[in-house]
């Protein structure tokens, strides 16, 4: 009841907020327009929250649409993951996925028609699941985290364990000794995926023209808080020993002046970048193939909810700082013990981590990444699933 009554609440306020934010209205009328195609095979649906959950995932959708005569449909909740798609050369059918009340969740599976449901990681649409679990169709999840899941409160850590125990296989990348329910112990696809970003061409010609030795520090997925943060060191370093290029999170017009009224120094990347020290590149889907720009990668959201992807900086071999906010991230852990994560919170900390990194020895970062990169590439989950996909598809 809670739970619907919170649905309810927070759909009539997303409706709302459409008519003067512009991703909002973008996914109101994403859903209103979602018409599915005629179903001509056996059909997998794919949901994704979002743009890291997509990335994760897409080498085992490749393995599968190798290795499967199937239709693959993938969802996503946010605007951003439909953008990133787009960015994209991928060729699936995408749809936004509906507010989760009882009516979208039956029209959804009546009109889509899946033969197997994977859901990734851990968004967990209360009413959605429920129904496909009603109908007895197979639905994996896939990269969960159960470490993150069993430190939430206990009534909703409750709700979740009470859907869990419903999938047909659960897939985490953590293991949890007082987890109720089997589970298989998978390798994060995000590792896999950050090395082929790397081997992947790519020039930004604008950032290849520059003929000076000045190093490059970047700052991914910048939040606001990231930029203000930077805002202050630069007020008291004018050497202008690095030029910054700053790839913002949301790159919306009102966001982009936000930055420029915060950085007002700062040059977009499209135009003439000669003479700046502050670069702002606002597209969409480039950030990951960025990093081989970058002397230091500073990730951003480290002084909001938390980081965002911190692998796909560290597949190029190079130091990561970012904010202290790393919850929910387990191979920051593995970073900071490492020593090629380094953490700050604030301006004054952020001048002694940069200081850090520049007298470190780079060869031992790398070889550090290199091992971890090794332990972390492990196909031990594309097959199994396959497997389970076949077994159930009678394919």
């Amino acid at each position: 009841m809670l739970y619907s009554f919170f649905i309810l609440i927070y759909q009539y306020a997303f409706y709302i907020l459409q008519f003067f934010v512009k991703k909002y209205r973008k996914r109101h009328l994403g859903v209103l327009q979602t018409t599915f195609p005629i179903k001509n095979n056996k059909r997998i649906w794919i949901h994704c929250a979002s743009a890291g959950e997509y990335e994760q995932s897409r080498p085992l959708l490749h393995y599968l649409n190798q290795n499967l005569n199937i239709e693959i449909c993938i969802s996503f909740f946010s605007t951003s993951g439909m953008e990133y798609y787009e960015s994209l050369s991928d060729n699936y059918y995408t749809f936004y996925l509906p507010f989760d009340s009882k009516k979208n969740a039956k029209k959804l599976i009546n009109e889509l028609k899946p033969d197997y449901i994977l859901w990734v990681k851990y968004e967990f649409w209360q009413n959605i699941l429920s129904e496909i679990f009603i109908r007895k169709i197979p639905c994996d999840i896939i990269f969960t985290d159960l470490t993150h899941i069993n430190q939430k409160i206990i009534i909703e850590k409750n709700r979740i364990f009470n859907l869990l125990k419903n999938f047909s296989n659960i897939y985490s990348i953590t293991a949890s000794e007082s987890f109720p329910f089997h589970f298989q112990l998978i390798n994060d696809g995000k590792w896999t995926q950050a090395i082929h970003n790397t081997q992947t061409h790519f020039k930004l010609k604008e950032l290849e023209s520059f003929s000076d030795n000045k190093k490059n520090i970047l700052l991914g997925s910048a939040h606001l808080k990231d930029i203000k943060i930077l805002s202050k060191y630069l007020s008291h370093h004018h050497s202008h020993e690095y030029r910054w290029l700053i790839i913002p999170h949301e790159i919306d017009s009102d966001t982009i002046l936000q930055i420029k009224n915060i950085l007002p120094q700062a040059t977009l990347y499209n135009n003439d970048i000669s003479h700046s020290d502050i670069i702002i590149i606002n597209e969409i889907g480039i950030l990951k193939y960025l990093y081989r720009y970058a002397w230091i990668a500073w990730i951003g959201g480290g002084f909001d909810k938390s980081i965002h992807n911190v692998i796909e900086a560290i597949a190029y071999c190079i130091p990561v700082i970012s904010g202290k906010n790393t919850d929910g991230i387990n191979e920051a852990i593995q970073l900071k013990n490492e020593k090629i994560l380094r953490t700050f919170s604030n301006a004054q900390e952020l001048t002694k981590v940069i200081d850090e990194v520049e007298n470190i020895e780079r060869q031992n970062i790398s070889s550090a990444i290199q091992q971890l990169f090794k332990n972390n590439i492990v196909d031990n989950y594309s097959a199994p699933i396959l497997e389970d996909i076949k077994s159930h598809l009678f394919i």
